[in-house]
C-alpha cells in the first residue's frame, strides 16, 4: 500500500486570501466564484504543471453533502486524475467547500448585516 501525498501546505498558501474573499462576498455568486478560484489554485499547485484546469471545473454545490462538483472535462485531464489518486486533494477542497457553505448560510440568514458590511467598505 502506498501513502498519499498531503496538499495541506498548498491549502495553507491559498486559505488566507480565500477566507478574506468569502468574508467580503456580497452574494452567493461571489462566494461560488471565490471557492472555484481557490480550489483551482490548490489543484494547480498540487499538479505543479501547466495542466488546463479552469475555474468552472470545480464548482461549489451547497445542496450536496460533498459540497462541490467536478466537471466532466476535468475528470478526463490525466494530471488531475493522478492528483485524485495520489493525494488528499478531495479533503483539502472539502475544507474550502465547508467554509464557503457556512458563509453562504450566513449570507442567507443575515442579509441586513451583509448589506451593512458592504456599505462600510
Amino acid at each position: 500500500m502506498t501513502g498519499t501525498r498531503s496538499l495541506s501546505s498548498e491549502l495553507r498558501e491559498v486559505s488566507r486570501s480565500f477566507r478574506e474573499k468569502i468574508s467580503h462576498a456580497e452574494d452567493r455568486i461571489d462566494l461560488m466564484n471565490s471557492f472555484s478560484m481557490a480550489a483551482r489554485e490548490v489543484v494547480k499547485k498540487g499538479i505543479k504543471s501547466d495542466a488546463d484546469i479552469r475555474i468552472e471545473d470545480i464548482t461549489l454545490d451547497v445542496n450536496s453533502d460533498k459540497g462541490f462538483n467536478y466537471s466532466d472535462r476535468v475528470r478526463e485531464v490525466p494530471e488531475f486524475k493522478q492528483l485524485l489518486s495520489e493525494t488528499d486533494i478531495e479533503s483539502q477542497i472539502l475544507h474550502l467547500a465547508d467554509a464557503a457553505k457556512k458563509r453562504c448560510k450566513r449570507l442567507l440568514k443575515h442579509t441586513e448585516k451583509t448589506n451593512l458590511k458592504i456599505r462600510q467598505r
